[in-house]
């Protein structure tokens, strides 16, 4: 990194386009007091001839105490070439060229400093919880969740389908099922996967699970397949895991699906649930699971094993993680 300092002003006699001689100025800061000696400790340097219209100004370094080496010419009154000095006195400074010198733009507690398409700008302190991410431009203050899509789920309908085209840029989706409850009593909650939009959805036996519940006697339970042709996401354990159709019914459910438009991975999801059962119990289930074919996966349908209830169905929203 090139180094700068205060009120380094040294003077020189020096002519041609050869190393420079230095001699020290009453009062002010020598180079090598500075910056000291050696190829490595490269600063800002800047040569005025006060006898002729001869300037330069570039990185150097000192190769003993009092000699400057000029290493790389910025710009001076031979464009970015040596300028062949003639006779007379020149005033040796360390100074930045402007079009590296920041007026600082900072202005609140907060504020970041970044570049923009026209140089050293402020970024604003974002709102309480705002997260700073790249929209592949610039830095931007952002949501950790971005909220997609969402509403009340229909009554009596037989699966919850959530067309994803238009969410491909986020690296995972989050969906939430809210008070989601059966037309009937004790039915299982599945998800199954779409890669044509959502027109059809795929039944193959290439779906599996695994997860872990505790049933409201305490007992530990777990549920697993694979090959199976139905993501369960409350498992396949009765005496558990299936939903009832009461008021104090259904359940709720967060899906975290991962890298969902990535073509050559698999699908992955994992959730966690809360279920009422039939058997007038309250279950937590954590679960993962796949389709174990690798694929864009552009929709997702939610259903229980019977309809969605005829009265109070549930609510569902999305949000895209960056």
């Amino acid at each position: 990194m090139v180094a700068v300092a205060n009120v380094v002003h040294q003077q020189a006699t020096t002519t041609g386009t050869g190393d420079f001689t230095l001699a020290s100025v009453n009062g002010k800061q020598s180079f090598n007091s500075a910056f000291g000696t050696g190829g490595t400790n490269v600063f800002y340097y800047m040569i005025m001839n006060l006898a002729a219209a001869e300037y330069e100004y570039g990185t150097g370094h000192l190769s003993s105490s009092t000699v400057l080496v000029r290493d790389t010419v910025i710009g001076g009154s031979n464009s970015t070439s040596l300028v062949n000095f003639s006779a007379g006195t020149k005033d040796v400074c360390c100074d930045i060229e402007a079009s590296k010198q920041i007026i600082n733009p900072l202005t609140t507690r907060g504020d970041i400093l970044l570049r923009d398409a026209s140089g050293p700008a402020r970024l604003a302190l974002g709102a309480n919880l705002k997260l700073l991410q790249s929209n592949g431009t610039d830095p931007v203050w952002g949501d950790a969740e971005v909220y997609l899509n969402g509403g009340n789920i229909t009554a009596s309908s037989a699966t919850l389908d959530i067309v994803l085209t238009s969410y491909t840029a986020f690296s995972a989706l989050h969906f939430i099922l809210k008070s989601v409850m059966p037309t009937t009593d004790g039915q299982q909650l599945g998800v199954r996967f779409s890669t044509d939009g959502g027109s059809t959805f795929l039944t193959a036996a290439n779906y599996g699970y695994c997860g872990f519940a505790t049933t409201g006697s305490g007992t530990d339970v777990s549920g697993r397949a694979a090959g199976a042709t139905i993501m369960q996401l409350c498992g396949s354990n009765s005496s558990c895991n299936y939903a009832a159709n009461t008021t104090s019914g259904g359940g709720d459910v967060e899906l975290l699906l991962i890298d969902q438009a990535a073509t050559a991975h698999y699908t992955r999801a994992q959730w966690h649930q809360r279920s009422f059962t039939s058997l007038g119990q309250m279950c937590p289930f954590i679960g993962s699971g796949c389709y174990q074919v690798a694929q864009d996966t552009d929709a997702i349908r939610f259903f229980f094993t019977g309809n969605f209830h005829g009265t109070v169905p549930g609510s569902w929203k999305l949000y895209g993680i960056p």
